[in-house]
């Protein structure tokens, strides 16, 4: 399912770098309640319903449930029903004359008490105008036109959310699951439209009644129906199972528009089924309705709003996130709404696989990229905090966490269990599980047993604890050794964004290269904070990288690219960008963002406050005489610099250290853009970890440093100088001038020479580099009074 803004095509996978807003299916829930699916189970559903005069907003009809229990001497029924009218009720032909009906409940007596293996028939009658869900997503809709009628199987904030109930009486969870035969009569010129295979068409003289079967089994929120002036866009999907019909059901008009949107349906729908497994269900199915705010996997009739079939590809991704949950969500389906991640999740995951297979696998990983980065900056502040996806409070059931934080851990698993065993472990999960509902302690038991590797822990700290890991390699040491094979140890930390406690039995993907671009990639194993591993190469590595190519949704935002040319290139995602000033041969840059407090070791500078959110690390293969400049980017944003920008008169700084076992050091950039948000430049830049830190104007005592005595001020002539800047105070008493450079170390002192009503001085840079410095004005007693930039021009 999506939920999509009506005004803006928006979603909660949407992303700040998306030039096009991608819609998905999405809820807010309230609490859900107890169901009777514990003692009883709908094997079939039989509904026949009149949806004839659109005009009205009412059906009326009745629905047969034949159904059995799970316990001995059951004696009465209790079922979904939500504010429908009763008419009658039978059980096994014979009417009964009471019942209890509370706007929410039907319950009745049975006429003989059931035991295990007895089933029975109850047919209820009814009629009424079908709701909707109060926030306007879910229900059931007429057009204001009287043109269409169609369901949505889940309510954004009814309790409980499954809306099965809200057109037939059901059970209505996730769990009891049965087939259908659903008869819709509706007025000549329409066509009804619900899951399965059209079996028959009963023409009258003013109506005509549509006779649809599902042979599968689902649970009630997926039963479908949907009512309009159709025709169906015909086609065929050869899969791994033979034919499949395929039937999208639009307006007339809009046939061109379906063919072209669903280009490349088959594409995705094979996809899914080498990496999934076979398509199991009877039909492909999609069905056109007026409802701009996304969309709802109704098993083979995925109910999508009119308005993404456009004739474009640009809705492509709601059309494969729907289609996945013919795997992740119908097929298997969670088993409770704590569980939602395994139908959402899933289904954003399946957003980039579909991408690697029609695009190729950097599309797959350029689409992860941005959700990773998507999660790591906005999905907290959507859903009010940091969550674990198993056990989510019910008003997030359909939060971000759930979709995109979910996709991404979906991701992490890829990488945890390498593509062989994680592919076939779906497959074997697709078949064995198929047509069943499925928790998160179930999924995590099935892996574990299937591909040999105990995931426990990788549940225990991805799935059932809020927040994020962190890996990077802390150091490496390859040797003195000058022939192969040579011994290299590799030193890991783990650090955490939001999270209690550090993760075990870690796998993280490093990879081993030289200036000759030999390369091995392997795993590094290691439980908690630190661990080592040594490994012998055939070559003398000079550079390790963690995760090049990010398998891992760890706190990192990660871009790797091979560079060829001098220029400036822009690193996605990375809130940096690399000036190439030199080049000779191609140069491997990975430039990580690390959403996660630094080390302080070595920080030893009084009053300088040291970033606790972020910081990055280079790491290249250089050529010979490569030389570039890296910009890194600030902001004074809530989760980024706000906790080291606090006034615009803070001094911000940039600190370097070749590798984590070393200790951080000042070194010279270049600042551009106002106080809130710019760039610090660093020329000649290193491989090793960056890192923004502030000095606090009260660090070099300015309080009120502009005017403390009123109407004092400064002027510094010329400004910006390569030669000499001269000062003038409208201050005759004694006083002098400190200059600091960029990292707030002391330069220089100017004496004033104090004049009739004012004082003057004069100073040279002898020298010095080019770039922005601080003039401060002290009085004779110590005390600062006028802060100034000066720039030393080239």
């Amino acid at each position: 399912m999506k939920k999509v803004s009506s005004l803006i095509i928006f979603s909660l996978f949407s992303l700040l770098i998306h030039a096009q807003s991608t819609p998905r299916c999405q809820h807010q829930m309230t609490p859900i309640k107890t169901t009777t699916s514990d003692t009883m189970d709908v094997l079939h559903y039989d509904i026949n319903l009149d949806i004839v005069y659109l005009s009205k907003k009412s059906i009326s009809g009745y629905t047969d449930l034949k159904m059995t229990t799970k316990h001995n001497g059951l004696t009465f029924v209790k079922l979904d029903l939500l504010k429908l009218s009763i008419d009658s009720i039978n059980v096994d032909g014979q009417s009964i004359s009471s019942w209890s009906y509370n706007d929410t409940i039907l319950s009745f007596a049975l006429v003989n008490a059931m035991n295990i293996g007895d089933t029975v028939i109850c047919s209820v009658y009814y009629h009424g105008m079908p709701i909707k869900d109060p926030s306007g997503w879910g229900g059931f809709y007429f057009s204001n036109d009287s043109t269409f009628a169609f369901n949505l199987g889940i309510g954004m904030q009814d309790n409980p959310h499954n809306y099965g109930r809200i057109w037939f009486p059901c059970i209505d969870d996730f769990v009891d699951r049965a087939t259908y035969d659903i008869n819709i009569r509706v007025k000549n010129g329409k066509l009804a439209v619900c899951n399965g295979t059209l079996e028959s068409t009963v023409i009258g003289t003013n109506s005509t009644e549509y006779r649809w079967k599902l042979h599968n089994d689902i649970p009630a929120y997926l039963a479908s129906v949907a009512v309009g002036p159709y025709v169906a866009v015909l086609d065929t999907f050869h899969g791994a199972n033979g034919a499949i019909p395929i039937a999208i059901y639009v307006k007339s008009n809009m046939v061109n528009q379906a063919l072209a949107s669903f280009a490349n349906l088959k594409q995705i729908l094979a996809a899914f089924e080498q990496y999934y497994g076979p398509y199991r269900w009877e039909r492909v199915g999609y069905v056109g309705v007026p409802f701009s705010s996304g969309a709802m996997e109704h098993a083979t009739n995925i109910a999508i709003g009119l308005g993404y079939i456009n004739g474009t590809l640009a809705y492509e991704t709601l059309f494969a996130h729907e289609l996945s949950h013919h795997w992740f969500g119908d097929l298997v389906t969670c088993s409770s709404a704590s569980d939602m991640w395994l139908n959402e999740g899933w289904a954003v995951f399946s957003e980039s696989m579909y991408q690697e297979m029609v695009y190729g696998k950097e599309a797959y990983k350029d689409n992860m990229r941005g959700l990773l980065y998507d999660v790591l900056k906005n999905t907290h502040g959507r859903d009010g905090g940091y969550y674990a996806l198993a056990g989510i409070p019910h008003n997030l059931t359909y939060g971000s966490t759930i979709y995109d934080k979910g996709g991404t851990v979906a991701h992490s698993l890829r990488g945890y269990l390498g593509d062989a065993k994680f592919f076939n472990m779906l497959n074997a999960y697709m078949s064995q599980k198929a047509f069943s509902s499925q928790s998160s302690t179930d999924f995590r038991d099935f892996i574990t047993t299937n591909t040999g590797i105990n995931v426990n822990d990788f549940f225990s700290s991805w799935v059932d604890e809020p927040g994020f890991v962190h890996f990077s390699v802390d150091s490496f040491y390859s040797g003195t050794g000058m022939n192969p094979p040579y011994s290299v140890q590799v030193w890991m930390r783990q650090r955490l964004n939001h999270k209690p406690n550090f993760a075990n039995s870690n796998r993280v993907p490093i990879t081993f290269m030289d200036n000759q671009w030999n390369r091995v990639d392997t795993i590094i194993e290691f439980s908690g904070v630190t661990g080592s591993q040594t490994y012998s190469l055939g070559f003398k590595p000079t550079a390790v990288f963690c995760d090049l190519d990010e398998r891992l949704a760890d706190a990192t935002t990660d871009y790797a690219k091979v560079i060829h040319n001098t220029g400036l290139i822009d690193l996605p995602l990375t809130f940096s960008k690399i000036d190439v000033k030199q080049i000779s041969d191609s140069v491997l840059i990975q430039m990580t963002h690390n959403w996660v407090a630094p080390d302080s070791i070595g920080i030893t500078y009084p009053g300088l406050r040291i970033s606790s959110r972020h910081y990055w690390t280079v790491n290249s293969i250089p050529s010979s005489n490569y030389d570039a400049r890296i910009s890194f980017h600030y902001y004074k944003g809530v989760d980024f610099d706000n906790d080291i920008i606090k006034n615009k008169d803070d001094s911000l700084v940039i600190l370097y250290r070749p590798h984590g076992a070393m200790a951080w050091q000042k070194v010279k950039f270049t600042k551009t853009g106002p106080w809130i948000a710019g760039y610090i430049e660093v020329d000649h830049a290193q491989n090793g970890d960056y890192v923004l830190a502030a000095y606090d104007y009260n660090y070099l005592g300015l309080h009120d440093y502009k005017n403390v005595r009123g109407k004092l001020k400064m002027k510094v002539k010329p400004n910006p100088s390569s030669s000499v800047f001269n000062f003038e105070v409208n201050d005759d008493r004694p006083a002098y001038i400190v200059i600091y450079d960029s990292v707030g170390k002391e330069i220089a002192k100017v004496e004033m020479v104090c004049q009739v009503d004012k004082s003057k001085g004069i100073w040279s840079p002898n020298g010095l580099p080019s770039g922005h410095y601080i003039a401060v004005l002290f009085s004779m007693d110590g005390s600062p009074s006028y802060k100034t930039s000066i720039i030393i021009s080239e």
